[in-house]
């Protein structure tokens, strides 16, 4: 799956066929994205602590925290974030897309429940996204016995 200039969706799912039919759900967080994901992180942490008894400016300090902490480790000039929900495990890989059409595959890292894409701080707004996905049809599987090999 491609996505043409893909970080334009900031907050806001990335909208596919292919995607919704492997029950994949990919959402890019920018700038705009990143601060509704920091808001929400400060009002369950105020929340929690309201219903743990917490005293107000106790509240308050642990929702500012909270809002500061999240994803705090986000560069745009270096990442990308994705949220994704991919229940039956369909993404293989991901990878940029110059407006020329090459592709530059993106190392990925899952932390905090987002996927991390690092990339070259010349991937801009007119870049593409690559969503490599693992269906029956782009899997080959062969089964194969090995004989005569020594166990440890």
């Amino acid at each position: 799956v491609t996505v043409a200039k893909y970080l334009s969706t900031d907050g806001r799912p990335l909208s596919d066929p292919a995607l919704s039919a492997n029950g994949v759900e990919v959402t890019v967080l920018g700038p705009k994205g990143i601060a509704a994901e920091r808001k929400a992180a400060g009002e369950k942490a105020r929340k929690e602590a309201r219903e743990a008894g917490r005293d107000p400016a106790d509240v308050e300090e642990l929702g500012a925290s909270a809002e500061k902490s999240h994803l705090s480790n986000y560069d745009p000039k270096y990442h990308t974030v994705l949220r994704v929900k991919d229940p039956n495990d369909r993404i293989g890989s991901y990878a940029h897309v110059s407006p020329q059409g090459k592709e530059d595959p993106a190392s990925s890292s899952l932390f905090s429940g987002y996927i991390f894409m690092t990339h070259d701080p010349e991937v801009g707004p007119d870049w593409g996204l690559r969503i490599q996905l693992k269906t029956p049809k782009s899997m080959l599987v062969r089964s194969f016995a090995l004989k005569d090999v020594p166990l440890p």
